[in-house]
């Protein structure tokens, strides 16, 4: 879908006969001599809140005044018009209707990397939640971990497809609850030839279990608590650790087939990796400092655990050999780089004040700026690889530009056309969103060269 579709279809979803009309349903706008539209408020909030620093109440009236022209409001005035429940429900229809779009491309849309190893899978999953503290004073309305976190925080759950560079899962959770809770959300998406990349956090046996039922595959790090062994018949599990070290004791990585789980006894190929002396204490001296703020202690049994990564998967030798996998396991990171442009660049956990109205307003109107940011950069992406092939675009440097130029609120006014935004698709412009060349590799390159996990990942 190029940029021309893409704003088109958002001005068929979104006329301003409609944006009017949704904003007098919701009750946001009650008369209908009023100075501002139900489009205009939908601009200023999606543009103000995602714009490259935080507006005061001033900022937003002004912003207002220069969307609108004529619409002089006091800022006592404003915030009584936008912090409440009637806001809510209007920014939150415009998300749903921003999500159907997201969805309708990312269904048309299904563009892969030109490189044998994906063609083994439908998509590739990839699975997080990232936290965004509160005031604490917002507690009864959004409920924090407590402890050394915050008492008042959201959790975002995001999954991730590699394959077509887009959200497949994109949803807030309001109180406190752990990852493994959230382990079988993925199972609605999952398809035959369907791989989940997921962490420690993820970690649920029987989630592995029926992903497998459903012929489809996993990569994930091996949780510390849960028993090995090595026939489905065995009684007592294995210690690990003490077995690689014995039977694999010249081996740099291997892997080998083991049963997960006293009451599951899943099947599994086991890969281990042996990490560096360097990176092995530096492993020690971080959980040593954890435990030690929660006012624990570490066991041996943990500490010996750090000299390996271990993973675990059921994807066949033949389609990830042992040596592989490690560097297949680094696309997990591609989750964290889009949490970190969420976060630094999208300012998304800068979600200050202490009345929940508010809160709600401005993360829904930041969510929908990540879901627009999302379609612009897989156009650019996919047009990158048209202009220069194997050449991966910076999503940071995407969002840094436009969040600047004030693109995202310009998609839902009728002032922004493709005629205004076709500098985008410049083999100039293209190329300055690219990735600048480094001696390193990026995850894609070595994916697409299918290069060993090496002792240069960790």
């Amino acid at each position: 879908m190029n940029l021309n579709l893409i704003l088109a279809r958002f001005h068929q979803f979104f006329p301003t006969q409609w944006l009017n009309s949704f904003a007098r349903q919701t009750g946001l706008i009650r008369r209908s001599t009023s100075r501002f539209t139900g489009k205009d408020i939908c601009q200023l909030l999606i543009q103000a809140v995602n714009s490259p620093t935080e507006l005061s109440l001033d900022g937003f009236c002004k912003m207002l005044y220069q969307i609108t022209g004529n619409a002089k409001l006091r800022v006592q005035s404003f915030w009584e018009r936008i912090v409440n429940h009637k806001a809510i429900s209007f920014i939150e229809g415009i998300y749903a209707r921003t999500w159907a779009i997201y969805s309708e491309q990312l269904k048309k849309d299904c563009s892969k990397y030109p490189c044998g190893f994906y063609e083994n899978f439908s998509q590739i999953l990839i699975e997080d939640s990232t936290i965004i503290s509160l005031n604490e004073k917002l507690s009864k309305f959004f409920k924090g971990c407590g402890g050394s976190a915050s008492k008042s925080s959201l959790k975002i759950h995001l999954v991730f497809n590699a394959l077509s560079n887009k959200f497949s899962w994109l949803k807030v959770y309001r109180d406190k609850r752990p990852d493994s809770s959230l382990a079988h959300d993925v199972l609605q998406l999952i398809t035959e030839k369907t791989l989940v990349i997921r962490d420690l956090g993820f970690f649920f046996l029987e989630v592995f279990k029926q992903i497998n039922e459903k012929r489809a595959y996993f990569i994930s790090r091996l949780h510390p608590r849960v028993n090995v062994y090595l026939n489905v018949t065995d009684s007592k599990p294995l210690d690990l650790i003490k077995y690689i070290k014995t039977k694999y004791k010249l081996c740099s990585c291997g892997s080998l087939n083991v049963f997960l789980g006293a009451e599951e006894r899943l099947p599994v190929r086991l890969i281990f990796y042996r990490v560096p002396e360097d990176v092995i204490n530096i492993r020690k001296r971080k959980i040593k400092r954890t435990r030690q703020r929660k006012g624990g202690t570490v066991s041996d049994h943990l500490l010996t655990w750090q000299e390996y990564t271990l993973l675990i998967t059921n994807v066949p030798e033949e389609i990830a050999p042992t040596d592989l996998v490690g560097t297949i396991y680094r696309l997990r990171w591609g989750i964290e780089l889009i949490f970190k442009t969420w976060k630094s660049h999208l300012h998304l956990d800068v979600l200050k004040g202490t009345r929940p109205e508010r809160i709600e307003v401005f993360l829904y109107a930041k969510l929908i700026g990540i879901l627009l940011l999302g379609m612009i950069c897989n156009y650019l992406r996919n047009l990158c690889f048209r202009m220069f092939g194997n050449v991966e675009i910076s999503e940071i440097k995407v969002a840094n530009f436009i969040v600047s130029m004030g693109i995202l609120g310009g998609i839902f006014s009728g002032y922004l056309n493709f005629k205004k935004i076709e500098f985008l698709s410049d083999e100039y412009w293209t190329r300055q969103f690219c990735k600048q060349k480094r001696k390193r590799k990026t995850t894609l390159e070595r994916i697409n060269a299918l290069e060993p996990f090496g002792m240069d990942f960790f």
